[in-house]
């Protein structure tokens, strides 16, 4: 099947690959393959990929210049931040956040209310406690559950 679309010759066709299928290839109007994804689920781009966030390939930056407590739209982003950051129940099952201490001062992690937040290195739970990022320290955070999170980096005590 090779279908040419009105848009700019755009053409898609179904092919075998090494006896997998093609199940969609998307031609550019010289006939170059720009994109294919196959019987097995895999994604093949001559170019960027991205979603609503931007390029798969980077982590956004959202740069915060004072206290910040984190959104469940922060999910998969780095948060550059100087001043408190409060782990919120907001995030999801499966979200991560990349926090960096943007300061050349010691920066407060606060567990947030409701939120049970362990130590990977040490597993203990820091309940009721703040954890500190040194000047310019970064660690991950990431969500087993909207209530449960698990946080580890360098600079984190």
């Amino acid at each position: 099947l090779d279908v040419v679309g009105a848009i700019g010759g755009v053409r898609a066709k179904v092919t075998t690959n090494n006896g997998g299928y093609k199940l969609f290839e998307g031609l550019s109007s010289g006939g170059t393959s720009v994109f294919s994804v196959t019987h097995n689920g895999a994604v093949t781009a001559a170019d960027t990929v991205s979603d609503s966030k931007g390029n798969l390939r980077s982590i956004p930056r959202n740069g915060q210049g004072s206290a910040y407590s984190l959104v469940a739209s922060d999910a998969g982003k780095a948060v550059g931040c100087t001043a408190t950051v409060t782990v919120t129940t907001a995030l999801s099952q499966g979200d991560a956040v990349t926090i960096i201490n943007e300061n050349n001062a010691d920066i407060t992690i606060a567990q947030g209310t409701g939120l049970t937040l362990y130590d990977a290195n040490s597993g203990n739970n820091s309940a009721g406690g703040d954890r500190t990022l040194k000047s310019r320290g970064i660690c991950t955070v990431y969500y087993t559950a909207s209530n449960t999170a698990y946080i580890s980096g360098a600079g984190l005590s």
